[in-house]
Protein backbone atom coordinates (compact mmCIF):
# COMPACT_ATOMS: atom_id res chain seq x y z
CA UNK A 1 0.00 0.00 0.00
CA UNK A 2 2.73 2.10 0.89
CA UNK A 3 3.56 2.92 -3.06
CA UNK A 4 0.03 4.88 -3.49
CA UNK A 5 -0.23 6.19 -0.06
CA UNK A 6 0.54 9.89 -1.56
CA UNK A 7 -1.77 9.67 -4.71
CA UNK A 8 -4.91 8.01 -2.22
CA UNK A 9 -3.94 11.82 -0.45
CA UNK A 10 -3.55 13.77 -3.34
CA UNK A 11 -7.28 11.97 -4.70
CA UNK A 12 -9.16 13.57 -1.70
CA UNK A 13 -7.25 16.83 -2.43
CA UNK A 14 -8.93 16.06 -6.14
CA UNK A 15 -12.20 15.28 -4.68
CA UNK A 16 -12.54 18.26 -2.21
CA UNK A 17 -12.06 20.34 -5.50
CA UNK A 18 -14.84 18.57 -6.80
CA UNK A 19 -16.94 18.89 -4.53
CA UNK A 20 -16.62 22.69 -4.21
CA UNK A 21 -17.81 23.14 -7.94
CA UNK A 22 -20.48 20.66 -7.63
CA UNK A 23 -22.25 21.76 -4.73
CA UNK A 24 -21.74 25.47 -5.77
CA UNK A 25 -23.93 24.66 -8.99
CA UNK A 26 -26.37 21.95 -7.73
CA UNK A 27 -30.06 23.16 -7.74
CA UNK A 28 -28.23 26.42 -9.51
CA UNK A 29 -31.19 28.08 -11.29
CA UNK A 30 -29.05 29.13 -14.26
CA UNK A 31 -27.24 25.65 -14.42
CA UNK A 32 -26.58 24.90 -18.27
CA UNK A 33 -27.76 21.50 -19.56
CA UNK A 34 -26.90 20.01 -23.05
CA UNK A 35 -27.66 17.01 -24.75
CA UNK A 36 -24.10 14.77 -25.89
CA UNK A 37 -24.09 12.76 -29.08
CA UNK A 38 -25.55 9.69 -27.22
CA UNK A 39 -28.35 11.77 -25.95
CA UNK A 40 -27.61 11.59 -21.93
CA UNK A 41 -26.94 15.12 -20.50
CA UNK A 42 -23.83 17.44 -19.32
CA UNK A 43 -23.84 20.28 -17.10
CA UNK A 44 -21.46 23.29 -17.40
CA UNK A 45 -20.51 21.68 -13.70
CA UNK A 46 -19.76 18.09 -15.19
CA UNK A 47 -17.24 20.18 -17.54
CA UNK A 48 -15.95 22.79 -14.88
CA UNK A 49 -15.21 20.14 -12.78
CA UNK A 50 -13.65 17.65 -15.08
CA UNK A 51 -11.31 21.18 -16.08
CA UNK A 52 -10.49 21.97 -12.55
CA UNK A 53 -9.07 18.42 -11.79
CA UNK A 54 -7.50 18.27 -15.13
CA UNK A 55 -5.48 21.71 -14.46
CA UNK A 56 -4.71 19.98 -11.08
CA UNK A 57 -3.04 17.16 -12.34
CA UNK A 58 -1.27 18.49 -14.82
CA UNK A 59 0.95 20.59 -12.27
CA UNK A 60 1.31 18.12 -9.94
CA UNK A 61 1.13 14.59 -11.67
CA UNK A 62 2.82 16.02 -15.02
CA UNK A 63 4.12 12.22 -15.57
CA UNK A 64 0.62 10.37 -15.59
CA UNK A 65 -2.50 10.47 -17.97
CA UNK A 66 -5.64 11.38 -17.72
CA UNK A 67 -8.72 9.78 -18.97
CA UNK A 68 -12.28 11.75 -18.59
CA UNK A 69 -16.23 11.55 -19.02
CA UNK A 70 -16.36 15.03 -20.73
CA UNK A 71 -12.78 15.55 -22.27
CA UNK A 72 -11.39 12.43 -23.06
CA UNK A 73 -7.48 10.57 -22.54
CA UNK A 74 -4.81 13.31 -22.43
CA UNK A 75 -0.84 12.15 -22.25
CA UNK A 76 0.66 8.71 -22.73
CA UNK A 77 2.34 7.59 -19.36
CA UNK A 78 1.98 4.13 -18.06
CA UNK A 79 -0.39 5.62 -14.81
CA UNK A 80 -3.70 6.84 -15.82
CA UNK A 81 -6.32 8.90 -13.68
CA UNK A 82 -9.88 8.36 -14.63
CA UNK A 83 -12.05 10.84 -13.69
CA UNK A 84 -16.35 11.12 -13.64
CA UNK A 85 -16.88 14.25 -12.55
CA UNK A 86 -20.63 13.97 -12.07
CA UNK A 87 -21.69 10.31 -12.12
CA UNK A 88 -25.90 10.55 -12.05
CA UNK A 89 -26.06 14.01 -13.98
CA UNK A 90 -29.77 13.13 -14.10
CA UNK A 91 -29.80 13.01 -11.03
CA UNK A 92 -28.00 16.27 -10.54
CA UNK A 93 -30.27 18.28 -13.25
CA UNK A 94 -33.32 17.06 -11.70
CA UNK A 95 -32.07 18.54 -8.16
CA UNK A 96 -31.68 14.40 -6.57
CA UNK A 97 -29.21 14.84 -4.10
CA UNK A 98 -27.74 11.18 -5.76
CA UNK A 99 -24.64 11.91 -7.37
CA UNK A 100 -21.24 11.55 -6.99
CA UNK A 101 -17.51 12.40 -8.43
CA UNK A 102 -15.56 9.43 -9.32
CA UNK A 103 -11.85 9.57 -9.10
CA UNK A 104 -9.87 6.75 -9.98
CA UNK A 105 -6.14 5.53 -10.73
CA UNK A 106 -4.80 2.57 -13.15
CA UNK A 107 -1.41 1.59 -13.13
CA UNK A 108 -0.88 -0.39 -16.07
CA UNK A 109 -3.88 -2.26 -16.63
CA UNK A 110 -4.48 -2.91 -13.07
CA UNK A 111 -7.10 -0.58 -11.28
CA UNK A 112 -5.19 0.43 -8.11
CA UNK A 113 -6.94 3.29 -6.12
CA UNK A 114 -10.55 4.85 -6.30
CA UNK A 115 -12.60 7.28 -4.43
CA UNK A 116 -16.34 8.14 -4.54
CA UNK A 117 -17.15 11.53 -3.23
CA UNK A 118 -21.02 12.68 -2.87
CA UNK A 119 -21.01 16.07 -1.07
CA UNK A 120 -25.07 16.28 -1.55
CA UNK A 121 -25.44 13.42 1.09
CA UNK A 122 -22.21 14.05 2.93
CA UNK A 123 -20.35 10.52 2.36
CA UNK A 124 -17.09 9.82 0.84
CA UNK A 125 -15.67 6.35 -0.10
CA UNK A 126 -12.43 5.11 -1.16
CA UNK A 127 -10.43 1.75 -1.63
CA UNK A 128 -6.67 1.14 -2.72
CA UNK A 129 -4.89 -1.84 -3.01
CA UNK A 130 -3.71 -4.29 -0.22
CA UNK A 131 -5.30 -1.62 2.37
CA UNK A 132 -9.54 -2.52 2.22
CA UNK A 133 -12.30 0.09 1.69
CA UNK A 134 -13.12 2.48 4.26
CA UNK A 135 -16.11 5.68 4.24
CA UNK A 136 -15.68 8.61 6.32
CA UNK A 137 -15.38 12.38 5.83
CA UNK A 138 -11.27 12.26 5.70
CA UNK A 139 -8.99 9.98 5.82
CA UNK A 140 -8.21 10.44 9.56
CA UNK A 141 -12.40 10.09 10.50
CA UNK A 142 -13.03 6.96 8.81
CA UNK A 143 -14.50 3.29 9.13
CA UNK A 144 -13.52 0.19 7.61
CA UNK A 145 -16.53 -0.90 4.71
CA UNK A 146 -17.57 -4.68 5.73
CA UNK A 147 -20.39 -6.81 4.53
CA UNK A 148 -23.68 -7.21 6.34
CA UNK A 149 -24.02 -9.36 9.29
CA UNK A 150 -27.09 -10.72 7.57
CA UNK A 151 -26.12 -14.53 7.40
CA UNK A 152 -29.59 -15.69 5.19
CA UNK A 153 -30.18 -14.68 1.57
CA UNK A 154 -34.01 -14.67 2.49
CA UNK A 155 -33.18 -12.47 5.27
CA UNK A 156 -30.77 -9.83 2.26
CA UNK A 157 -32.03 -6.72 1.06
CA UNK A 158 -31.28 -6.43 -2.74
CA UNK A 159 -31.84 -2.83 -4.73
CA UNK A 160 -31.67 -2.21 -8.22
CA UNK A 161 -32.66 -0.24 -11.01
CA UNK A 162 -33.76 -1.46 -14.39
CA UNK A 163 -36.76 0.08 -17.22
CA UNK A 164 -36.49 -3.51 -18.30
CA UNK A 165 -36.54 -4.94 -14.82
CA UNK A 166 -40.89 -4.36 -14.30
CA UNK A 167 -41.11 -6.94 -17.73
CA UNK A 168 -38.68 -9.47 -16.31
CA UNK A 169 -41.08 -9.29 -12.59
CA UNK A 170 -44.17 -10.35 -15.28
CA UNK A 171 -46.15 -7.80 -14.53
CA UNK A 172 -47.53 -7.52 -17.99
CA UNK A 173 -49.91 -11.36 -17.48
CA UNK A 174 -51.22 -9.58 -14.00
CA UNK A 175 -52.54 -6.18 -15.77
CA UNK A 176 -54.22 -8.34 -18.35
CA UNK A 177 -55.96 -10.66 -16.14
CA UNK A 178 -57.34 -7.71 -14.28
CA UNK A 179 -58.38 -6.16 -17.57
CA UNK A 180 -59.16 -8.53 -19.82
CA UNK A 181 -63.29 -8.54 -19.22
CA UNK A 182 -63.11 -4.78 -20.65
CA UNK A 183 -59.73 -4.45 -22.60
CA UNK A 184 -60.59 -5.22 -26.63
CA UNK A 185 -58.67 -7.69 -28.09
CA UNK A 186 -56.88 -5.35 -30.27
CA UNK A 187 -55.45 -3.32 -27.44
CA UNK A 188 -54.56 -6.13 -25.77
CA UNK A 189 -52.47 -7.46 -28.80
CA UNK A 190 -50.73 -3.74 -28.76
CA UNK A 191 -49.65 -4.17 -25.08
CA UNK A 192 -48.04 -7.69 -25.74
CA UNK A 193 -46.40 -6.55 -28.94
CA UNK A 194 -45.10 -3.43 -26.92
CA UNK A 195 -43.03 -5.88 -24.12
CA UNK A 196 -42.18 -8.45 -26.97
CA UNK A 197 -40.03 -5.57 -28.21
CA UNK A 198 -39.23 -3.29 -25.46
CA UNK A 199 -35.97 -3.67 -26.78
CA UNK A 200 -36.35 -2.26 -29.88
CA UNK A 201 -38.56 0.41 -28.66
CA UNK A 202 -35.58 1.40 -26.38
CA UNK A 203 -33.28 1.36 -29.29
CA UNK A 204 -35.77 3.84 -30.73
CA UNK A 205 -35.50 6.71 -28.33
CA UNK A 206 -33.64 9.52 -29.55
CA UNK A 207 -34.24 13.05 -30.84
CA UNK A 208 -33.41 16.30 -28.77
CA UNK A 209 -33.13 15.37 -24.98
CA UNK A 210 -34.64 17.95 -22.50
CA UNK A 211 -35.77 17.14 -18.49
CA UNK A 212 -39.55 15.05 -19.21
CA UNK A 213 -42.11 14.89 -16.69
CA UNK A 214 -42.88 11.32 -17.20
CA UNK A 215 -46.13 11.60 -15.99
CA UNK A 216 -47.45 15.09 -17.68
CA UNK A 217 -51.83 14.62 -17.42
CA UNK A 218 -54.11 16.70 -16.25
CA UNK A 219 -54.08 15.14 -12.60
CA UNK A 220 -50.97 16.78 -12.40
CA UNK A 221 -51.60 20.19 -13.62
CA UNK A 222 -53.02 22.29 -10.93
CA UNK A 223 -55.32 25.94 -12.50
CA UNK A 224 -55.82 28.77 -10.89
CA UNK A 225 -58.14 31.27 -12.15
CA UNK A 226 -56.17 34.16 -12.08
CA UNK A 227 -53.49 32.81 -13.45
CA UNK A 228 -53.54 30.92 -17.57
CA UNK A 229 -50.71 28.89 -16.59
CA UNK A 230 -50.70 25.22 -14.48
CA UNK A 231 -48.78 24.63 -11.75
CA UNK A 232 -47.18 20.99 -12.35
CA UNK A 233 -46.94 18.90 -9.63
CA UNK A 234 -45.71 15.09 -8.93
CA UNK A 235 -42.47 15.34 -10.49
CA UNK A 236 -41.39 11.62 -8.99
CA UNK A 237 -41.13 10.15 -12.43
CA UNK A 238 -38.78 12.81 -14.03
CA UNK A 239 -35.79 11.96 -15.86
CA UNK A 240 -34.10 13.17 -18.96
CA UNK A 241 -35.71 12.08 -22.06
CA UNK A 242 -37.05 13.18 -25.74
CA UNK A 243 -38.98 16.53 -26.51
CA UNK A 244 -41.86 15.04 -27.86
CA UNK A 245 -42.12 12.43 -24.32
CA UNK A 246 -44.78 14.88 -22.13
CA UNK A 247 -46.34 16.10 -25.51
CA UNK A 248 -47.40 12.45 -26.94
CA UNK A 249 -48.19 11.48 -23.48
CA UNK A 250 -50.38 13.93 -23.03
CA UNK A 251 -52.24 14.41 -25.88
CA UNK A 252 -52.91 10.23 -26.27
CA UNK A 253 -53.61 9.84 -22.84
CA UNK A 254 -55.91 13.23 -21.95
CA UNK A 255 -58.18 13.43 -24.67
CA UNK A 256 -60.96 11.13 -25.91
CA UNK A 257 -60.48 8.89 -29.36
CA UNK A 258 -62.12 11.46 -31.05
CA UNK A 259 -61.10 15.23 -30.15
CA UNK A 260 -57.56 13.44 -30.63
CA UNK A 261 -58.29 12.32 -33.95
CA UNK A 262 -59.24 15.52 -35.12
CA UNK A 263 -56.83 18.02 -32.58
CA UNK A 264 -53.45 16.30 -32.31
CA UNK A 265 -51.86 17.67 -35.38
CA UNK A 266 -53.09 21.10 -34.64
CA UNK A 267 -51.38 20.35 -30.57
CA UNK A 268 -48.44 19.26 -32.05
CA UNK A 269 -47.95 22.33 -34.38
CA UNK A 270 -48.78 24.57 -31.57
CA UNK A 271 -46.35 22.90 -29.21
CA UNK A 272 -43.66 23.09 -32.10
CA UNK A 273 -44.34 27.13 -32.23
CA UNK A 274 -43.67 27.12 -28.65
CA UNK A 275 -40.34 25.83 -28.74
CA UNK A 276 -39.11 27.83 -31.36
CA UNK A 277 -40.17 30.82 -29.37
CA UNK A 278 -38.64 29.43 -26.78
CA UNK A 279 -35.11 29.29 -29.25
CA UNK A 280 -34.90 25.60 -29.96
CA UNK A 281 -33.73 25.31 -33.52
CA UNK A 282 -32.58 22.21 -35.99
CA UNK A 283 -35.80 20.16 -34.73
CA UNK A 284 -38.43 20.68 -37.27
CA UNK A 285 -42.17 20.09 -36.87
CA UNK A 286 -41.57 16.41 -39.02
CA UNK A 287 -39.04 15.08 -36.63
CA UNK A 288 -41.56 16.19 -33.73
CA UNK A 289 -44.58 14.28 -35.44
CA UNK A 290 -41.90 11.04 -35.82
CA UNK A 291 -41.02 11.56 -32.98
CA UNK A 292 -44.38 11.55 -31.26
CA UNK A 293 -45.27 8.36 -33.10
CA UNK A 294 -43.00 6.26 -31.38
CA UNK A 295 -43.71 7.81 -27.86
CA UNK A 296 -47.23 6.91 -28.04
CA UNK A 297 -45.74 4.03 -26.31
CA UNK A 298 -44.88 5.59 -23.22
CA UNK A 299 -48.50 5.70 -21.81
CA UNK A 300 -48.95 1.94 -22.14
CA UNK A 301 -45.52 1.77 -20.31
CA UNK A 302 -46.89 3.74 -17.52
CA UNK A 303 -50.16 1.68 -17.39
CA UNK A 304 -49.25 -1.66 -17.40
CA UNK A 305 -46.11 -0.96 -14.36
CA UNK A 306 -48.17 1.60 -12.07
CA UNK A 307 -51.41 -0.24 -11.68
CA UNK A 308 -49.39 -3.42 -10.86
CA UNK A 309 -47.32 -1.55 -8.11
CA UNK A 310 -49.72 0.13 -6.43
CA UNK A 311 -52.79 -0.16 -4.05
CA UNK A 312 -55.19 -1.61 -6.35
CA UNK A 313 -58.66 1.40 -5.88
CA UNK A 314 -61.86 1.19 -8.03
CA UNK A 315 -60.70 4.95 -9.06
CA UNK A 316 -57.13 3.80 -10.20
CA UNK A 317 -58.70 0.75 -12.25
CA UNK A 318 -60.87 3.26 -13.99
CA UNK A 319 -57.77 5.68 -14.59
CA UNK A 320 -55.48 2.92 -15.74
CA UNK A 321 -58.15 1.05 -17.86
CA UNK A 322 -58.98 4.33 -19.44
CA UNK A 323 -55.28 5.52 -19.79
CA UNK A 324 -54.30 2.19 -21.36
CA UNK A 325 -57.19 2.22 -24.02
CA UNK A 326 -56.37 5.93 -25.18
CA UNK A 327 -52.42 5.38 -25.56
CA UNK A 328 -53.05 1.33 -27.03
CA UNK A 329 -55.39 3.44 -29.20
CA UNK A 330 -53.34 6.30 -29.89
CA UNK A 331 -50.57 3.65 -30.97
CA UNK A 332 -52.44 1.85 -33.23
CA UNK A 333 -53.98 5.02 -34.98
CA UNK A 334 -49.90 6.40 -35.37
CA UNK A 335 -48.98 3.07 -36.79
CA UNK A 336 -46.25 2.92 -34.14
CA UNK A 337 -46.28 -1.06 -34.00
CA UNK A 338 -44.54 -1.07 -37.56
CA UNK A 339 -41.75 0.72 -35.97
CA UNK A 340 -41.05 -1.86 -33.25
CA UNK A 341 -41.65 -4.34 -36.35
CA UNK A 342 -39.36 -2.87 -38.17
CA UNK A 343 -36.48 -2.67 -35.68
CA UNK A 344 -36.25 -6.05 -34.66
Amino acid sequence: MAGYDDDLRFAHVLADAADDITTRRFRALDLRVESKPDLTPVTDADKAAEESLRNVLRRSRPRDAVLGEEFGRDGGGPRCWVIDPIDGTKNYVRGVPVWATLIGLMDGDQVVMGVVSAPALGRRWWAASDNGAWTGKSLTKATRCRVSDVRRIEDASFSYSSLTGWEERGLLPGFLERYADTLTPEHQEVCHLFVEHLPAYLRLRGGPGTVSHGDFRLDNLLFQPDDPRPVVVDWQTAAWGGASADVAYFIGGCLGTEDRRAHEQELLAHYHDALRRRGVRDYSLVRLRADSRRDTFAGILMAIVASMVVQRTERGDLMFLTSATRHAQHALDAGAPALLLAAG
